[in-house]
């Protein structure tokens, strides 16, 4: 393969990963909001609630965990790939050794 290949490769590579990224967070933001517009929707929140909102609706607060919860392990589960080659790589260089862990 050429240098221009390559350069065109890797090009389009970064555009995939910058769609991924801007679309992961629009996304993400969309259904980060969708509690606070229920609760906008039914009036959850009145001005009659007080100034601790957090306490007043169970459900909202449910809602929210939940896809922090969401987020948080997406997180996590992207990185599991990139960590798995990582080891691997570091047992075939002899970096890590598996009796080593268990020991």
């Amino acid at each position: 393969m050429d240098v221009e290949a390559m350069v065109n490769e890797e090009g389009g590579v970064l555009r995939a990963k910058i769609v991924t990224m801007v679309t992961l967070f629009g996304v993400s933001m969309l259904v980060g909001c969708v509690p606070m517009l229920i609760s906008m929707k039914f009036n959850w929140f009145t001005k009659s609630t007080g100034p601790n909102m957090r306490s007043s609706n169970r459900l909202v607060i449910g809602l929210l965990s939940f896809g922090g919860g969401v987020l948080f392990a997406t997180t996590f589960m992207h990185l599991l790939p990139e960590v798995d080659e990582n080891i691997k790589l570091l047992q075939v260089f002899r970096i890590l050794i598996m009796d080593t862990l268990y020991n």
